[in-house]
C-alpha cells in the first residue's frame, strides 16, 4: 500500500490512479488543493480545485480491480485506489475551501467503504 500526493493537475492524479490500478497496487491518491500563497504556476482557483477534487473522487470510485485478479479470489470487485481529502497545509488554503473540502468528505464518506 502507498499514499501518493499529486500536484494540482487532475489528469496527473487520474494517470497515477490508473497506473496503480493496472499494477494491482492498493493506493491512496491525493490531488493537491492549493489556491493561495504558492508559486504562481502552482496555485489553482477555489472553484477549479474543488471541482477537480470531486472529479478525482468520482473517478476513483468507479475504478475496480484489474483484470489480472482471479475472479474467484473475492478481490475482483475491490477498489484498490482510493482518493484522499485533506488540505495541503493551512497557509495555502482559504477558509472557504477548507469548509468545502469538509462538505465533500461528508458527501462521499459512505462511498469510500
Amino acid at each position: 500500500m502507498a499514499v501518493y500526493v499529486v500536484i494540482i493537475h487532475l489528469e496527473a492524479a487520474k494517470l497515477l490512479a490508473n497506473i496503480c490500478q493496472q499494477k494491482g497496487q492498493r493506493a491512496f491518491v491525493k490531488k493537491v488543493c492549493m489556491e493561495q500563497n504558492g508559486a504562481p504556476d502552482y496555485v489553482d482557483t477555489t472553484a477549479n480545485s474543488l471541482r477537480d477534487t470531486e472529479a478525482l473522487i468520482s473517478y476513483s470510485h468507479v475504478a475496480k480491480s484489474p483484470n489480472n485478479v482471479e475472479s474467484g479470489s473475492g478481490l475482483s470487485n475491490i477498489r484498490l485506489v482510493n482518493p484522499v481529502i485533506t488540505p495541503r497545509f493551512i497557509p495555502t488554503r482559504s477558509l472557504d475551501v477548507l469548509r468545502d473540502l469538509g462538505a465533500l468528505l461528508s458527501k462521499y464518506h459512505d462511498e469510500g467503504r
